[in-house]
């Protein structure tokens, strides 16, 4: 209940326009850019499902580094952190509050650009056979995947500032985007920044592709290592995420 009320009090006093922007405005943007892309363009159920996801999995380490960055600077400004570090509610709370409300609009924008997506498809262009379950499995996957960026990002938006945690997140757009190629063959189970784009697109190759059997168990085999690596990589992160803010004092690593 108390980290309830904590969560709705950080969503109320929160009024950057980049949020209403990330959350709100760029999902139905992108999807609307993207059916006008597809429009009268004859191409396979598993492209235009790799290609929308991808570009949502390629674009969110940028987005979230930017996030996590303005509610940093929030909490800053707001007498250098010490609304966060010194009420009267357990500091845990303090943070796990910081985390749901970041990764609830994350949910909230990942699954409308899907649905407005899905349903232009539909409605807009008359596409038959929308494999609308495997496209919102994809968005679960993106979802899923991105609770980890939210832990890093967070972590140097509070140590370094808005600036380093906006130049790591374009970091995460460049390697995202590369691991999609074959240089991230074998090694994207490790890197957190790959599994959003290789999870989504593994869901669409084995639900979609037009494979043999060989290729489809292989890609099974390593999306299975994949999970137990990010499930536990997660878990550990955000475990030694919650230690280090217990003893964090608000400083930045520069003062």
């Amino acid at each position: 209940m108390i980290l309830w009320r904590h969560l709705v009090a950080d969503i109320q006093k929160v009024k950057h326009t980049a949020f209403l922007w990330a959350h709100l405005i760029a999902p139905l943007v992108g999807s609307g850019l993207f059916l006008a892309y597809i429009s009268g363009r004859a191409s396979k159920p598993l492209n235009t499902y790799s290609n929308f996801l991808e570009a949502i999995g390629v674009i969110l380490p940028l987005v979230i580094s930017i996030l996590c960055g303005i509610v940093a600077s929030q909490e800053e400004k707001a007498g250098k952190f010490q609304v966060l570090l010194g009420s009267s509610i357990r500091r845990e709370t303090n943070y796990i509050s910081k985390l749901l409300f970041l990764m609830l609009g994350n949910i909230f924008a990942i699954l409308l650009a899907v649905l407005t997506f899905v349903l232009g498809m539909k409605y807009i262009l008359h596409i038959p056979n929308i494999p609308y379950l495997v496209f919102f499995q994809g968005a679960g996957w993106l979802i899923g995947s991105s609770v980890i960026l939210y832990i890093i990002y967070l972590w140097v938006s509070f140590t370094f500032g808005l600036g380093a945690s906006s130049l790591l997140g374009g970091l995460g757009l460049l390697v995202s985007a590369l691991m999609i190629t074959g240089l991230g063959d074998g090694i994207w189970k490790y890197i957190p920044w790959a599994w959003g784009v290789r999870f989504a697109d593994t869901i669409g190759v084995l639900q979609l592709g037009d494979f043999n059997s060989n290729i489809k168990s292989a890609v099974r085999v390593e999306f299975e290592q994949g999970q137990i690596i990010f499930i536990l990589l997660t878990i550990i992160l955000f475990v030694v995420s919650i230690v280090w803010f217990r003893k964090w004092e608000g400083k930045k690593f520069y003062e």
